[in-house]
C-alpha cells in the first residue's frame, strides 16, 4: 500500500502513480491519497483502478481523500465521512480494513468558515469522526490499517497499546493532537508504525521528491503523517 499527500496536483502526480511500485517490486494493493481537493475526476489512475473518493466539503478547502483499489481486490464494505474513508477489502484470502483520513491543522485559515456551516468537525474534535470509523471496524480482531495526514506531532511516543514496540523519531515533539492520536491508538488497539522496526524492515523509498508530507508503509514520513496499524498476530500486513 502507498499512502500520498496530493496537495490538489490530483491530475499531474496521478499520472505518476502508474510507475510506482510496492516496496517488494509487487502489485500495489492500494493507493491511499489525501487532500485531492476538488479535483474527483482522477484522472491517470492506474488501469482498472477501483476509485472512492470523499470530496473537499468546498472548493476553496483543502481536504478530500480518496481510495484507490487493486481490481483484483473485492470491495466488501465502505465508510465515508467527511475527514476519512473506510473501506473493506477480500485480498488474496485475507479480509483487510484500510482507513485513510486527512485532518487539516487546526489553524488552517479556512476551518472556521467550514466548521460554522457544518461541513467540518470543531477542530478541537477533529479525531471524533476518525473515532466514530475506527469503531465501526473490528479493531483487535481482523487487520486494521489507517493511513493518513493527520497533522498531528506524537514524537517517539507510544499508545497504551500492549505489546507496543518502541519508536525513534528526530522529532521529540508531542502536540494536543498528537496525544489524542495516541488515545485514539490506545482504544482501539492500534500500534503507531511510524519509528518502530517493522517500519526499518520494508525496503521503502519516497513517493514523491516534494519533501514534507510524502511517506509510505515502512517510510519515516513527516511529523504530520502516520501508518497505524493492527492484526491477530500483532503486526502490520506489509505491501
Amino acid at each position: 500500500m502507498l499512502s500520498w499527500n496530493m496537495r490538489c496536483y490530483t491530475t499531474a502526480k496521478l499520472d505518476q502513480l502508474a510507475m510506482l511500485e510496492a516496496p517488494d517490486g509487487g502489485p500495489v494493493l492500494a493507493y491511499l491519497l489525501q487532500e485531492t481537493w476538488e479535483q474527483h475526476e482522477l484522472l491517470g489512475v492506474p488501469r482498472d483502478y477501483q476509485v472512492l473518493t470523499v470530496p473537499a466539503p468546498s472548493p476553496s478547502s483543502h481536504e478530500g481523500v480518496a481510495l484507490l483499489l487493486h481490481p483484483a481486490a473485492r470491495l466488501r464494505w465502505s465508510k465515508a465521512m467527511a475527514t476519512a474513508l473506510a473501506a473493506t477489502i477480500d485480498w488474496g484470502g485475507l479480509q483487510l480494513h484500510l482507513v485513510v483520513a486527512y485532518v487539516p491543522p487546526m489553524t488552517a485559515p479556512h476551518r472556521a468558515r467550514l466548521e460554522e456551516d457544518g461541513l467540518l468537525p470543531r477542530a478541537a474534535d477533529s479525531l471524533v469522526e476518525l473515532d466514530a470509523l475506527l469503531d465501526l471496524l473490528p479493531c483487535g480482531e481482523e487487520p486494521v490499517i489507517l493511513m493518513g495526514d493527520l497533522n498531528a506531532r506524537t514524537g517517539d511516543r507510544v499508545p497504551s497499546t500492549p505489546d507496543h514496540p518502541p519508536r525513534v523519531s528526530p522529532d521529540r515533539t508531542v502536540d494536543a493532537r498528537g496525544r489524542a492520536l495516541l488515545e485514539l491508538a490506545g482504544r482501539h488497539g492500534l500500534f503507531v508504525v511510524n519509528g518502530t522496526s517493522e517500519a526499518a524492515g520494508h525496503a521503502t523509498r519516497p513517493l514523491t521528491s516534494a519533501g514534507a508530507g510524502s511517506g509510505g508503509l515502512g517510510a519515516a514520513p513527516a511529523c504530520g503523517d502516520h501508518v497505524l496499524g493492527e492484526s491477530s498476530s500483532g503486526s502490520v500486513p506489509a505491501g
